[in-house]
Parts: C-alpha cells; structure tokens; sequence
C-alpha cells in the first residue's frame, strides 16, 4: 500500500516536497521493520493499558474546533477548481470523507462542555 501510495504522488503529479529515490524506498522500510522488531518504544501493542478506558478519552472543545477548522481548510483546499481538484476521483472521494468526519466533529462538539 506505501509502495502504490509513493507511486501516485511521484507519477500523479508534481510534488513539491523531496522524495527519496525509489530505490532507496525498500532499505527505508526494512530499517523500520527492524526497528520496530527491536526497539520497545516501537512496541505500541500496551498503549491503551495505561490511562482511562477508550470510551472516556475525548477531545476538548477547543481541540475539536481546531479539528473542524482543519478539516474546512482541507475540505476547500481539494476542492479548487484552479488546481484542477475538482475533476480528481480521488480528491472527491477525500473530500466525501473529510465531509464524513466532520458531521462526526460538529456532533461531538455540540455534546462536548466548554
């Protein structure tokens, strides 16, 4: 999935960020497999041990309007018609799921205290 995403950003269009050469891609991903098998804080399998339970760890309300104004920026970024968004499948779908999070985050700030 990393290997068709990387593909997409450097056949899709420009990007304006550097990219490793692609044959450096798989050394890059072996090292952090390695890594991961080796190194505790790569380890995040307890991470939930510690703290309340899930369903008690929310969002404060400041927090979910910076969530929301994000989400509004980004649902406006790929949408511009002058960077030819607006006609990329992919883009609509984002955007038809950035939409999504967002009716989830202006309910959790209508449920959520100041």
């Amino acid at each position: 999935e990393a290997q068709r995403l990387a593909d997409a950003m450097i056949d899709g269009r420009e990007v304006e960020m550097p990219i490793a050469d692609k044959e450096d891609w798989r050394c890059a991903f072996d090292t952090t497999i390695e890594k991961r098998a080796t190194e505790a804080q790569w380890d995040g399998t307890g991470r939930d041990i510690a703290g309340p339970p899930s369903d008690q760890k929310n969002f404060t309300w400041l927090q979910l309007h910076v969530i929301k104004s994000e989400l509004e920026r980004l649902m406006i970024d790929y949408t511009n018609v002058t960077l030819g968004w607006d006609v990329d499948p992919v883009a609509n779908q984002l955007v038809l799921n950035l939409a999504d999070y967002l009716a989830e985050i202006d309910y959790e700030i209508s449920i959520t205290p100041l």
